[in-house]
């Protein structure tokens, strides 16, 4: 294993610190959500390594980016929701108004945080 860089381990604590305060939880099913202009992968990787130390188990999914106010999710992002209990979004913030994430919210008690330390 490569020896990390103190900017990677930064990146590593601050992924730790989301999960910490997401309060994300061994055997929840996490989507990590990843739209184009927001791929990061050394940041993407952090998180991923994060939530997988509390043994959580964690997808992640690229999608294209849409309007999030004017246009609907991507059919896939739209069922992928629907298997999670929590949802870190490395893209644009989702319109918490539309349909899919109110159902998601709060009628199945799904966890939304959208990252914004990327």
């Amino acid at each position: 294993m490569a020896l990390r860089t103190d900017v990677e381990l930064d990146v590593l604590e601050g992924a730790r610190n989301l999960v910490r305060y997401v309060d994300i939880k061994a055997g929840q099913e996490v989507l990590i959500h990843i739209e184009p202009q927001d791929d990061y992968p050394e940041v993407n990787s952090a998180l991923q390594q994060a939530v997988e130390e509390v043994g959580a188990k964690v997808t992640v999914m690229r999608t294209r980016h849409w309007n999030k106010t004017t246009e609907p999710p991507p059919p896939a992002f739209e069922k992928a929701i629907e298997g999670c209990d929590v949802l870190i979004g490395q893209g644009e913030y989702l319109h918490t108004k539309n349909h899919y994430i109110q159902v998601a919210l709060f009628e199945r008690g799904l966890t939304y945080i959208n990252n914004e330390a990327k």
